[in-house]
């Protein structure tokens, strides 16, 4: 096919016409002639318009040829002329009968036939293909740039620039509009569409110059122009090929009929008959076939295809609503209404019976969902293999796994190996005998262990159907732990040490009842203790006796209805030990006493420690008493000599005056100093014994006002070395002894103020914050600190660093502070100060000190 041909939008391809039907449409064209002849006729002109898909002058003059066949076949009084126009001059020319027949495209025939009373195609072009071969049918194409990788499939046009031909070309855009809607795309938007008209090779122009992403041109299009040389193989890449066995073309939709030649209404029948049959009879080897480059013409194709095509793109005539009125809906389709209604009314009544069926249906399943929603109990069904065709649970929390797990896999498929094998046991008893039950297991589940007892029911089957069977499984977790929590309260009163008895609701003391451990612990046999004869009381101590009797009356007569006591009881071996018992009354509703059950502990190893305590107490006491009297001894007795000693020695230096030599004089100094030395000394002790003997009471305080008091005590001490003293933290509220904690402060700010540096004003900083342990303060100064090695010795009576010219005191203060760190419960300790100089007392105090005795 030649260029020229390929780019009609309206030329064929299809498969050549056998040789038998090719001779059938001769002999039958020839008859036509034959029969149509007439003897006279009136000689006229035929006028025969083409589309012009192509430049006006080129169509005509290539058609030209056709036009001087029909002649000569027509007979001589018969002129022939051919005119090309475009779409809407051709249709006008038809309009005002300017032409006789008509060549044009597919759908531009089926608009032209909807629009005028044309009755039909005559005859229906077969273009040549390349070769010898005729194509009487044709398709779209849709072609990109072959460098466009992000166009593959239809799918990818959505939303680029398309060229097309125009919107009346079968096959420069109808066919490729249709073959994307079929593929449930839109439209290519007209934003995005660009007509560019004919002939085809424009839009081809525009896919290489970039103008357009995308093209749509007739199929054969591609071809013709590689044959002539104006386009190179690859120069366009075929998107959505469609490959048909036979076809020579590339294809992107289906194939559509060729172009129609049709008469006008006003053309005579016979001319119309002569005409179609002149151009059956042309050969396709005949010079005329060969110029027009055709094979010939066929008997007019089926353009129904055409017709749907315009039909679902809605493009004219179809693109108007079509127009009906009820009067040819029932004239022209009364039976099928009246079949509709009946159809209508039967399935009215079918419906409602459903629906009414339906709404019975749902309520009885909502019943008997309801009814098993309200059984607390798993439910499965499993067939005679063994395997699930039915779970029901109303929680489920319950299963061991999802209820679909269950669903056609058998019994040892699903569960665990040993619940498996209780389940399989319960199923092939009620096999054999109808009902199996009592079969227990325990099992993990999303509600944790669980323990369930099953119960299986055969089911009967129909006769071609095996049996199948009903589980129940309910969950007993709850009953399990129950007996469990008894068990476990039985062997703890059977094997503890606790022995439990019931006694007679009255004062008679006789035992009803006893816990089995009583062996062990009384050495009786439960069946001596609960004999007729036997009274609880009979075994208490004589000592012991009237007391638990009495407040076991007075709970009994009035309550409380519990009394707790330790007495001393006979065991089997005959030995008195000491028990602990816990009685608990129990009343009816009338208040009457109608159990007493008592729960005996022995506690001989404690009333052991009991008494060694008390023991222990009695000698502290008795020591403390004895501290008491030496307290007294060393601040009144002893110090009376050392106070005569002293004056005595005064007395001698002033008695001798002058006498005395420089050695005695200064030997009497000695002794008064050392006697006064010892008073001091003895007083210090004695401040040491007083600690926690004061008497003075635990109150709740703020802890800042004892550092508070114990300062104004050293204002002058603090005035005298300029010190300057800073207090932080959060101070608390503690419950201890007032006193002591302002002789505790005012000792380690005494010391942080004496022992300073020469020459440097004391700075001392006091802290307080919270500690794991209760509260932590902490007193540093800048002052001439303490060795490492030291600070444990300076805790003890009577230690000191430094001599007495250097810094006075009797090396009491800390071991006082430390006394009484610890009679409040906490602990003291130095650290070097920040930074390396100076000290750092720091002491830890509960919130509620529990004072340790003396």
């Amino acid at each position: 096919m030649t260029a020229r041909s390929a780019e009609s939008d309206e030329y064929p391809p299809c498969g050549a016409s056998s040789a038998l039907l090719a001779a059938f449409l001769r002999a039958l064209a020839t008859l036509c002639i034959l029969i149509s002849a007439l003897p006279a006729h009136t000689a006229h002109s035929i006028v025969i318009g083409v589309l012009a898909h192509r430049p006006a002058h080129e169509v005509a003059q290539r058609w030209h040829p056709l036009a001087a066949y029909l002649q000569e076949e027509l007979g001589k009084g018969i002129t022939v002329r051919v005119i090309a126009l475009p779409y809407d001059e051709l249709e006008a020319a038809l309009a005002r009968q300017q032409i006789d027949f008509a060549l044009t495209n597919p759908s531009h025939f089926i608009a032209l036939r909807n629009r005028n009373p044309l009755s039909g195609a005559l005859v229906t072009l077969v273009p040549r293909a390349q070769g010898s071969g005729a194509l009487n049918s044709f398709g779209g194409v849709i072609i990109v740039h072959p460098q466009r990788e992000d166009l593959r499939t239809l799918g990818d046009l959505v939303d680029v620039h398309i060229a097309a031909v125009g919107p009346f070309s079968l096959g420069g855009y109808q066919a490729q509009a249709a073959r994307m809607v079929d593929s449930g795309l839109p439209l290519p938007a007209a934003g995005r569409l660009s007509f560019v008209g004919t002939p085809h090779d424009r839009v081809v122009d525009a896919v290489l110059g970039g103008h357009a992403d995308a093209g749509f041109v007739r199929s054969g299009v591609i071809e013709g122009m590689i044959a002539e040389g104006r386009l190179s193989a690859g120069a366009v890449r075929v998107l959505a090929a469609e490959t048909l066995p036979g076809y020579p073309h590339q294809l992107s939709t289906r194939l559509y009929p060729e172009w129609p030649l049709f008469a006008a209404p006003h053309v005579n029948p016979d001319t119309a008959r002569r005409v179609a049959a002149a151009l059956l009879l042309l050969d396709a080897d005949s010079p005329v076939a060969q110029a027009l480059d055709i094979h010939g013409f066929s008997a007019a194709a089926d353009y129904e295809a055409v017709e749907r095509l315009l039909r679902s793109l809605r493009l004219p005539p179809f693109d108007g609503a079509p127009q009906f009125t009820w009067h040819d809906v029932w004239q022209r389709y009364l039976p099928w209404l009246l079949a509709f209604a009946l159809s209508l009314a039967l399935l009215s009544a079918a419906g409602f019976r459903t629906a009414l069926l339906k709404r019975r249906h749902e309520q009885t399943q909502r019943h008997l969902a309801a009814t098993l929603n309200a059984i607390p109990d798993l439910l499965f069904e499993v067939d005679g293999d063994e395997r699930f065709i039915g779970v029901h649970t109303a929680d489920p929390g319950q299963l061991y796994a999802p209820a679909e797990r269950f669903l056609g896999c058998t019994v040892a498929e699903t569960l665990p190996a040993e619940v498996a094998a209780v389940a399989r046991q319960a199923i092939q008893e009620a096999r054999l005998r109808g009902r199996s039950q009592g079969h227990r297991y325990a099992l993990s589940t999303a509600n944790g262990l669980r323990h369930f007892e099953l119960c299986v029911a055969r089911k009967e089957g129909s006769a071609s159907t095996s049996p199948s069977f009903v589980c129940i499984a309910r969950d007993i977790s709850e009953a399990h732990q129950t007996t469990e929590a008894l068990r476990r309260e039985r062997d703890l009163f059977s094997t503890g040490p606790v022995v439990v008895l019931n006694w007679a609701p009255d004062l008679s003391g006789r035992v009803l009842a006893v816990s089995s451990n009583v062996g062990a612990v009384l050495g009786y046999s439960a069946a001596e203790l609960c004999a007729a004869n036997v009274r609880y009381t009979d075994l208490i101590h004589p000592d012991d006796v009237i007391a638990v009797t009495q407040e076991l009356q007075a709970c009994m007569n009035a309550g409380p209805d519990h009394f707790e006591q330790s007495y001393r009881l006979r065991t089997g071996s005959g030995e008195y030990r000491w028990f602990h018992d816990a009685t608990r009354i129990s009343r009816n509703r009338d208040g009457a006493v109608d159990a007493i059950r008592g729960y005996l502990f022995d506690q001989t190893w404690l009333k052991t420690l009991e008494l060694e305590r008390d023991a222990q107490a009695a000698a502290l006491a008795k020591s403390n008493a004895e501290l008491e009297q030496f307290a007294y001894v060393a601040s009144h007795d002893l110090r009376q000599p050392l106070r005569m000693i002293t004056s005595y020695a005064q007395l001698l230096e002033q008695e001798l005056g002058t006498t005395l030599s420089g050695d005695t004089r200064r030997m009497l100094d000695f002794v008064a100093e050392g006697a006064t030395r010892m008073d001091e000394m003895l007083v210090s002790l004695l401040e040491y014994s007083r600690v926690g003997r004061s008497g003075a009471p635990l109150s709740d305080f703020p802890v800042r006002e004892a550092l508070e008091e114990a300062i104004r005590f050293l204002e002058p001490a603090i005035a005298e070395s300029a010190a300057a003293v800073e207090i932080s933290g959060e101070w608390p509220h503690l419950h201890a002894c007032r006193n002591e904690l302002v002789r505790l402060f005012q000792n380690l700010l005494g010391n942080a103020i004496k022992y300073r540096r020469a020459g440097e004003a004391p700075e001392v900083h006091i802290d307080a914050s919270a500690h794991p342990q209760g509260w932590l303060f902490s007193v540093s100064d800048n002052g001439i600190g303490i060795e490492p090695a030291q600070r444990e010795r300076l805790f003890r009576v009577f230690q000191r660093l430094h001599t007495r010219t250097e810094y006075e005191g009797n090396g009491i203060g800390l071991a006082i502070s430390r006394k009484i760190v610890e009679r409040h419960g906490g602990r003291i300790w130095i650290e070097a100060g920040p930074g390396g100089r100076g000290s750092r007392f720091l002491f830890i105090l509960a919130p509620r000190a529990n004072p340790t005795p003396n």
